[in-house]
């Protein structure tokens, strides 16, 4: 099957064209050095950065098969590092990591890795809002 998987962020600027390929850069050659020394042969890698009204929208396209929780880990560093108070997101602050956050995060593992073994055919679209993630079929 080609399941992709759709990451994307938004941020309340309108990058310069130096800022976009900056961004872009950034994040294909961290996630290059990443898929290199975790030894992934990556089937989609693909940043997209566009510009729309009045805010710049990151998406990242990857294959559902060699994505990974700590590569979601390492994109959502890069861009709030990158980007920090200028990242649109829901307003309840995140909670530093607790025993309740490591098992979200262990969950998150494995049902990436049910998604590997038993793809779904539906499309579905995940939003996070008040610190959880709620996925609806599309």
């Amino acid at each position: 099957p080609d399941e992709k998987i759709y990451i994307n962020y938004i941020i309340q600027k309108i990058l310069t064209d130096e800022e976009i390929e900056k961004t872009r850069t950034l994040l294909e050659e961290c996630l290059k050095s990443y898929h290199y020394l975790e030894k992934t042969q990556v089937e989609c890698d693909e940043v997209k950065v566009n510009i729309e009204e009045k805010a710049t929208f990151i998406t990242i396209k990857r294959d559902m098969k060699t994505f990974s929780h700590g590569e979601l880990r390492l994109i959502n560093t890069l861009i709030n590092e990158e980007f920090g108070e200028l990242l649109i997101m829901d307003t309840d602050k995140i909670p530093m990591i607790d025993s309740t956050m490591l098992a979200q995060m262990d969950l998150i593992d494995t049902m990436f890795a049910s998604l590997k073994i038993n793809p779904v055919v539906e499309k579905m679209i995940g939003i996070r809002e008040a610190g959880r993630v709620i996925v609806f079929n599309k």
